[in-house]
């Protein structure tokens, strides 16, 4: 076996990496394979604390040289004076703390020591071709002076070059501007378990054009002194975000986009609100948000699990083709202080169309500017006790001639003690028409005409009454006969 401070190669095949970065206690050394002479040869060496950029960019300019490669920075603490340029395709791997047989690791640290506002890693804006960049396993540390950790091209034309860029299992704090800055198109990216905090800006930036087609899962973007996430534009990008609090503006900001889902697990703590999210199509899903959202645009759905202020629903009338809330909780904590608020744009503001919560369904407005749905309107039972075992009838009516009855959703409003539910039945046909419904469901469902129908309300406790209140949201369509 041959060893490089920890880099072992068998001797019946050639090393993984195609150059190395390793430190002793005073020496920073860079070395590469030669397959030609079976062995390692130095490349740069420099004093450790010291000359750390220069070796590493002398290490990737080697890889870069033999066309793209692989550059392994071996566990150490790595003090970066001077940005790192980036032209070729490059994978840069540190090595991860402590663990299997050499349990003494302390892992790949980098130490900003950049006081010019100049980034950590740079992709040089004179290479004029695609370029495939991976940069993973490590820690950074900023400092008031260093700008981004990572940042990609600002490009003359965005349509035809592209940075495909990798970051992942990699955390950043304290940069003195943005952990990771995007100032144009970027297409393919992959962002996976990051954890970016208290850098003096955006935990990541998007500044022009768009984002597309990438994927980013498992962010931690906390204590940033502007937003966790700002972007311009998402097109068709998957964005799940487990923690983004603490912001000094708001955790999340999506300033438009189309056809992307965005999945915010918890927010608390942020300047102006959890997260804030704009464009047409997708799927938007938030979990346990403490600090408010706004969903504006023309989103197709989002899912919402629990909030404690107040939240706004916004749609552009002239060409949304419907919102709708795919889950509910129950109110429990909540009730008449965090409605869901549904808005339309109408007349150069935002008008109130609708509002879900503690004290019902109320519909101030109709929420349907290509007149697909008719006369919408709640159904609500009002909260009373229901009877051990019983079933109490919020309405009952027969569908009118000519008119097909569409049930959007069934809404649980209060519920304390988990005892109630409701279903809509067809007393004509002797069939339920959505099922015994526990909490919130907005499936959809129709009723043809001349059905009679019954809203119902049921305890399900034999033994004692309980309080309970149903809301049923409804509407009548009419079709025409050819």
């Amino acid at each position: 076996m041959v060893s490089i401070d920890g880099l072992l190669r068998d001797e019946s095949h050639p090393p993984v990496a195609s150059a190395v970065v390793y430190k002793t206690e005073d020496k920073v050394i860079a070395k590469k394979w030669l397959e030609s002479r079976d062995r390692w040869i130095r490349i740069a060496k420099g004093k450790a604390g010291v000359d750390d950029a220069e070796v590493i960019q002398d290490a990737v300019n080697y890889v870069n040289k033999d066309c793209g490669g692989y550059l392994q920075l071996k566990s150490g603490h790595y003090k970066v004076s001077r940005t790192i340029y980036l032209d070729k395709d490059i994978v840069i791997c540190g090595e991860t703390a402590a663990g299997g047989r050499d349990a003494t690791r302390k892992g790949t640290l980098i130490e900003s020591t950049i006081s010019d506002k100049s980034p950590v890693f740079k992709v040089l804006n004179n290479s004029y071709s695609t370029v495939y960049i991976t940069i993973e396993r490590m820690k950074v540390i900023g400092n008031k002076g260093s700008d981004p950790f990572f940042e990609s091209r600002d490009h003359i034309n965005p349509y035809t070059l592209t940075d495909y860029v990798v970051l992942r299992d990699i955390e950043i704090v304290g940069m003195g501007s943005h952990g990771i800055y995007i100032p144009s198109r970027a297409e393919f990216w992959r962002l996976e378990n990051l954890r970016i905090i208290n850098c003096n800006g955006s935990g990541i930036y998007h500044e022009n054009n768009s984002i597309v087609a990438s994927v980013f899962d498992g962010l931690n973007l906390s204590g940033n002194s502007e937003y966790g996430l700002y972007a311009n534009s998402l097109i068709g990008c998957e964005i799940v975000i487990y923690q983004a609090s603490g912001n000094g503006v708001r955790g999340v900001h999506i300033k438009n986009g189309n056809y992307y889902n965005l999945r915010v697990l918890y927010t608390e703590n942020n300047g102006t609100e959890g997260v804030y999210a704009t464009g047409m199509g997708g799927y938007i899903e938030l979990g346990y948000i403490q600090d408010g959202y706004t969903v504006t645009g023309t989103t197709t759905s989002y899912r919402v699990g629990h909030s404690l202020r107040p939240r706004v629903v916004k749609a552009y009338q002239s060409d949304i083709d419907y919102l709708y809330i795919t889950y509910y909780i129950r109110p429990a904590v909540q009730v008449n202080t965090a409605n869901i608020k549904l808005q339309k744009y109408k007349d150069g503001t935002y008008v109130d169309v609708a509002s879900f919560g503690g004290s019902g369904f109320v519909i101030y407005d109709i929420f349907d500017p290509r007149g697909m749905i008719k006369n919408i309107f709640p159904i609500v039972l009002g909260t009373q006790s229901i009877p051990a075992g019983s079933t109490v009838l919020a309405a009952k009516f027969t569908v009118p001639t000519g008119k097909t009855l569409k049930i959007h959703a069934v809404a649980e409003l209060y519920d304390p003690d988990g005892c109630i539910s409701a279903e809509v039945y067809n007393v004509t046909d002797a069939t339920t028409v959505t099922g015994e419904i526990d909490g919130f469901d907005d499936t959809g469902w129709e009723v043809p005409e001349g059905k009679e129908v019954e809203f119902r309300v049921k305890n399900s406790d034999t033994g004692a009454a309980h309080d309970g209140n149903y809301g049923f949201l409804v509407s009548f369509v009419w079709y025409i006969s050819t």
